[in-house]
Order: structure tokens, then sequence, then C-alpha cells
């Protein structure tokens, strides 16, 4: 990132609403290894922090809805447009949710992008944030404000120093948020799949 932006990185989640006993190990073309857990599929907590995610959109985003990612068992990935969550009535909107979980790896995606253009002489342009760009800090800043339990990863990029409100240039919102690293080699990887399944076992519900 340059020295004309700012980028900010949450997440947020409880390690109980994930299967941390059967994971996924995969060697990296680099020599490491992924790690990657999938969350629970019937848990009704997480059905509720999902619903919080998807019922903070903004009013006055044209387009209140998000990416549906579906994962399925070849491995590849399809992106679907689901309803607008946040105008649905919360009983709608728990079960529409409740029927999305039910799969592992599918998930809630909301995102702001820009467009970057170039002059007639093949120069680009300077990029200048999304007209929906202050509705979508004020979501972030909705989901970051909020005391009440919830799940997702957010990565936030801004022009400038600070976070402004229309300074922001991306945004990515996820919910739930997939935990999935990398790490050294197949050992390490063993290892912290071990530490972290005792840790979550003694520590979150």
């Amino acid at each position: 990132m340059d020295s004309g932006s700012f980028q900010h990185s949450v997440l947020r989640l409880n390690l109980g609403h994930y299967i941390l006993h059967q994971i996924n190990l995969k060697p990296a073309p680099n020599g490491k290894t992924y790690y990657t857990a999938q969350h629970k599929t019937r848990s009704s907590s997480l059905i509720t922090q999902v619903m919080g995610v998807a019922g903070s959109v903004p009013s006055d985003i044209p387009s209140r809805k998000g990416s549906l990612t579906l994962l399925p068992n070849s491995g590849g990935q399809i992106t679907e447009a689901p309803k607008d969550f946040a105008a649905m009535d919360k009983t709608t909107r728990r079960k529409e949710i409740a029927e999305i979980l039910k799969t592992p790896g599918q998930r809630l995606s909301f995102q702001l992008s820009t467009l970057l253009t170039q002059d007639e002489n093949g120069n680009w342009d300077a990029p200048r944030p999304h007209k929906d760009a202050p509705a979508f800090h004020r979501f972030a800043q909705s989901l970051l404000t909020n005391d009440a339990e919830m799940n997702f990863a957010m990565t936030l990029t801004y022009l400038g120093n600070a976070p402004q409100s229309d300074s922001l240039l991306t945004g990515a919102i996820v919910s739930p948020a997939p935990i999935s690293l990398q790490l050294a080699d197949m050992t390490a990887a063993k290892d912290f799949a071990r530490a972290l399944a005792t840790y979550a076992k003694k520590h979150c519900s």
C-alpha cells in the first residue's frame, strides 16, 4: 500500500462458531501450508450474528444486496446476488440466512470498489471514491461500534492517512468471517490446529 492511502482490517468472531476438530490442511505452491476451518452450519447464535451484519446496511445505498459466495464440492467458487436482507422482516431474514449457513463455506459479502480510468495518453487517472463511499463507511462504522456479538471480517482502504467517510476507496465486509491462514509448513499447521482447537474448547462456546 503506498503512502497516500490508509488500510484498516478487522476480524471479529467467536471460535466457538467454527469446526476446529475437523479442518483442512493443503500444501501451498510456495512450500507453506493452507489452514482452513469452516463455520458450524446449525448454530443459532451464529445465525443471529450474521443477521445483525446483514440488517445493518444503510437504506441510502442504492443496491443493498450482498453477494452470496458458494463453494461447491469441486472446489470452485460461484457468486450469486441474494435478496435485500436489510429490507426483510426479522423472521424472514433469519430463515433466509439459516438456509444459507446450512452449507459449509457459504457466506455473505458486501463490496465497495472504485473504477480506475486512463487518459488519452494511457496514463492512469487518480482514483476517486465511489458515490456510495460515505454510506459504506457508515455501514462499517455501525458494525465496529456495535457492542453486540457479531461475526465478520472487514478490510477498508482510504485515500489519505486517516479514515474519512468521503475518502473510502475500497471496502469488503464478509460474514461469517472465513478462517483461512497460511502457515510455514505442514508441521506448523498441525501444531497450530491442535493449539487453536484446544483453546477454543476451553474458552469459547
